[in-house]
């Protein structure tokens, strides 16, 4: 495949307005998946995508260099993966963030 994409990050269930995250790295298993696939990507000179899913910051620094393009897409509900397959295929939505997303913490 031209293309590897990865769907990295938390479910709905692991984050609460009621408690804490323990921790902004990836949960347990994910960077090993991350780091297999891009190297494998690159070896095969396909390109690595990393979609986030999550509600809350994701640190990025130690793995964003491993990977061709990331795009954060929330917890997106029932119009989320519809959304996230027309920015993926060259449709071009606009908007801007309330916010600034940390590289680093």
């Amino acid at each position: 495949s031209k293309y590897n994409i990865l769907v990295l990050g938390r479910q709905s269930f692991e984050e609460s307005e009621f408690f804490d995250i323990e921790s902004m790295s990836l949960p347990d298993g994910q960077l090993s998946l991350l780091n297999a696939v891009s190297e494998s990507s690159k070896m095969h000179g396909n390109k690595s995508v990393v979609l986030l899913n999550a509600g809350t910051p994701i640190e990025i620094a130690s793995w964003m260099h491993k990977v061709d393009a990331i795009m954060q897409i929330w917890f997106g509900g029932q119009q989320g993966p519809e959304g996230v397959c027309d920015i993926l295929s060259g449709f071009s939505p606009t908007g801007k963030l309330p916010f600034t997303v940390p590289v680093t913490y």
